[in-house]
């Protein structure tokens, strides 16, 4: 099912199983809080995030379980805004991943300090 042009709320999109699953997204808002975990099959093209790339990924060994984020599979986000999502995964994951970026504003990270 593709979803174009809304707001998307990653916590409302997951299913019972905390997962994503068979999902295209083209010129979505993407919100948080959350941390999403690439597992297969999942694309991003021309996409940007609020925030410093430092503070979106996280960085895990191989084979590493994870527990209490959204997992991705088979998801393509096309010219997506992203705010307050970090994403979590292996080294290759992540260079894979960030590719796709095609800006990033550090201005509005979603974090604050107190």
């Amino acid at each position: 099912m593709a979803r174009r042009n809304i707001t998307v709320t990653l916590c409302e999109e997951a299913n019972e199983r905390s997962m994503i699953e068979h999902r295209v997204f083209n010129k979505a808002l993407v919100l948080g809080p959350a941390i999403i975990v690439p597992l297969e099959r999942v694309t991003l093209t021309n996409s940007s995030f609020a925030g410093s790339p430092d503070a979106l990924f996280i960085e895990v060994a191989e084979d590493r379980p994870i527990i209490g984020a959204i997992g991705l599979r088979d998801v393509t986000f096309s010219e997506c805004r992203f705010e307050n999502v970090g994403i979590i995964g292996t080294r290759e994951s992540i260079a894979q991943l960030s590719e796709g970026f095609s800006e990033s504003d550090e201005s509005s990270s979603g974090a604050s300090s107190a």
